[in-house]
């Protein structure tokens, strides 16, 4: 959550009660407003934290990643880098109301780079789909499932790094790779995981 410090009494409070991790927070140069991401089942969605009350404003969501948030100096554009199981990272370009923000239109959205190899544009990729299932002890454990079109009758378990790290809708090449020579993939969100909580995060200690 989003905490605010008042350095003159160093006094604490908190702001937002989204019941998500927030990150990549980035304060607008009016300070109305705080640019960040929401991080829900695999998303990290792209929301407004109002500076005075904390309430939530989702501008942007998808299967995917948004990272990176910078304002314009004008604080009626938002910058960010976007990314997909199926779309490697891009930066957009985002028009936005600051004294009425809401959902933001897809026309108002405005790719600004090209990194993508031409070569990746005619490839069928696959988007993963969140699961769920019990361990021998009976905590719930998720995980991204990957399914290719050919099966080959192979699957592999894909344990990320960290530890304190976490299976998203994110671009990985290799992933794609895998699953291309028809193998199914299943990327664990194993205990000690973020993005489900500070006791999940903990269960590794």
């Amino acid at each position: 959550e989003i905490w605010v410090m008042d350095f003159p009494s160093g006094k604490e409070r908190q702001l937002s009660h989204a019941g998500c991790d927030l990150a990549d927070i980035s304060w607008s140069p009016d300070g109305r407003w705080l640019a960040c991401n929401a991080n829900r089942q695999g998303a990290l969605d792209l929301v407004l934290v109002n500076s005075s009350d904390g309430s939530l404003i989702d501008l942007h969501q998808g299967k995917g990643i948004h990272s990176q948030l910078e304002w314009m100096p004008d604080g009626q554009e938002l910058v960010f880098d976007y990314a997909s199981a199926v779309q490697p990272p891009e930066f957009y370009l985002a028009r936005i109301d600051p004294k009425k923000p809401q959902k933001i239109d897809e026309k108002n959205i405005k790719c600004i780079s090209n990194f993508a190899p031409l070569a990746l544009k005619d490839l069928s990729m696959i988007t993963p789909e969140v699961v769920e299932f019990k361990s021998p002890d009976g905590l719930l454990v998720h995980g991204m499932l990957y399914q290719p079109a050919h099966p080959n009758h192979a699957g592999i378990v894909h344990v990320h790094g960290g530890p304190r790290g976490q299976a998203l809708y994110d671009w990985d090449i290799f992933q794609q790779y895998l699953i291309a020579k028809g193998y199914t993939v299943l990327d664990v969100n194993y205990r000690g995981s973020t993005g489900y909580g500070y006791d999940f995060e903990m269960l590794n200690q």
